[in-house]
């Protein structure tokens, strides 16, 4: 059974409708919820975690693929997971509202908002295979690409109405919390809308498999390959890293350099919408030369970008033009943020056999979640027991600098890692066989 070119076509456009509505309730792992903590006595370990929200749905992608696998509608699973994070992240903000009177209530808001994410992003693995009967193989990335442009236009235009709404709350209204509580509750709305277009995505009725063993069938295969194993490394110690990068440079600006959250929105929204005009050259471009140069470009510039971080550091005091330096910064995360996205959702998908694809991608995201989890950990471990102020190499910098820089070694590992792994090489004009192992 196949389904028709209208079919297809009415599909992908339900699903970029999914993906303008779902960016928004992805505010949650913005700089607007770790300012929000922050704002309400978040220690570091716990802003650490926090900064997790978005991979942490992969630490349970195993056995989401196995009772994905057990079903026959992957539209259900979908939409009855997604529902369950919503309500959760609803929850959460409503401990919040009443934290004077629950106890423990920032641990509380912590676990539901990551329970929150993970029961959301337990959706990714039906939403690839998903996709991929609605795509062709040789026009994957020229398609993914189209979609993160929704997605990201949809990002960086929430992203700044809601920061603008917390600033004017704050500064005209003099109520900075309802503020936030609003965008959140803007946010939840948003999220259970998407759950409409995803109702009327058509869908391939797939066969349950009925003897199926989690050892055996899920958990083995992917690391049986010794192509992919060099693979998951990468993608371990990628996440493990950037744990260290991204809530250190928020913080280190919020803190260090005193930039406020909706500044903060505007250089995070720049470097997404230069992201945005890259996605659709990006993703022919992946289609022409294969994903892996693609991927290993963007390796390189994040081994790079903790060292600028090092210059705007020391030069916060006497630079009237510090503000475009941080600008380029956050231009190169999003140039390269592109570039790796695209090529690591590309090689996921490459690098999987047919049959075997919901088992391969789920352990590629729960390595991912945990290399992002344990890196997020250990990082704010050392940044807790780091005085503010820390001596590196002669040098005085913030500890979260210092955090940051560490970083670089594990983007130069992936680096190397890049040269071990192989992608079959792809011709536009020939569907796309099965990987080699």
């Amino acid at each position: 059974m196949h389904l028709s070119d209208e079919e297809k076509n009415y599909g992908r456009r339900n699903f970029h409708s999914e993906a303008v509505f779902q960016a928004v309730f992805y505010i949650a792992k913005s700089a607007i919820l770790l300012d929000f903590a922050r704002l309400n006595g978040f220690s570091d370990l716990q802003l650490s975690l926090l900064s997790t929200v978005y991979t942490f749905g992969g630490i349970v992608a195993l056995p989401a693929s196995y009772f994905y696998e057990k079903g026959k509608s992957g539209k259900k699973f979908m939409m009855v997971w997604s529902a369950a994070g919503f309500s959760l992240f609803a929850l959460a903000i409503l401990v919040m509202a009443f934290k004077n009177h629950i106890a423990c209530a920032n641990w509380l808001f912590l676990i539901l908002t990551l329970c929150s994410l993970a029961a959301t992003t337990l959706s990714s693995t039906p939403s690839l295979i998903w996709h991929g009967q609605l795509v062709e193989r040789k026009e994957w990335g020229t398609y993914m690409g189209r979609r993160l442009v929704y997605w990201n236009v949809s990002e960086v235009l929430s992203y700044l109405l809601l920061c603008a709404m917390v600033r004017y709350f704050t500064n005209s209204l003099g109520m900075q919390m309802p503020g936030y509580f609003l965008a959140f509750a803007i946010a939840t709305l948003s999220g259970f809308i998407t759950l409409y277009f995803i109702s009327n995505i058509p869908e391939l009725v797939k066969l349950p498999r009925e003897n199926l063993n989690f050892f055996r069938n899920i958990l083995l295969p992917p690391l049986k390959r010794s192509n992919f194993r060099i693979f998951l490394c990468s993608e371990f110690l990628f996440n493990f890293g950037m744990a260290f990068y991204i809530p250190c440079v928020n913080l280190m600006l919020l803190k260090d350099l005193s930039v406020d959250v909706f500044t903060l929105s505007i250089y995070s929204s720049l470097s997404a919408v230069i992201g945005i005009s890259l996605y659709g050259a990006l993703g022919k471009l992946s289609d022409k030369i294969g994903n892996r140069v693609l991927y290993r470009t963007a390796l390189m510039a994040f081994f790079l970008l903790p060292f600028t971080w090092l210059a705007i550091y020391f030069m916060k005091g006497g630079l009237a033009f510090l503000p475009f330096l941080i600008l380029n910064s956050y231009g190169e995360l999003g140039i390269f943020g592109a570039a790796y996205l695209l090529s690591v959702i590309g090689l996921r998908v490459s690098l999987t056999p047919e049959l075997s694809k919901s088992s391969f991608i789920s352990m590629s995201s729960f390595v991912a979640a945990l290399g992002c989890f344990s890196g997020a950990i250990t990082a704010g471990k050392i940044r807790e027991a780091l005085p503010d102020k820390t001596q590196l190499f002669g040098l005085e910098l913030s500890s979260y600098l210092a955090v940051l820089m560490i970083s670089s070694i594990f983007m130069l590992a992936c680096f190397a890692l890049s040269f071990l792994f192989r992608e079959k090489k792809r011709h536009p004009s020939k569907k796309s066989q099965e990987m080699p192992g």
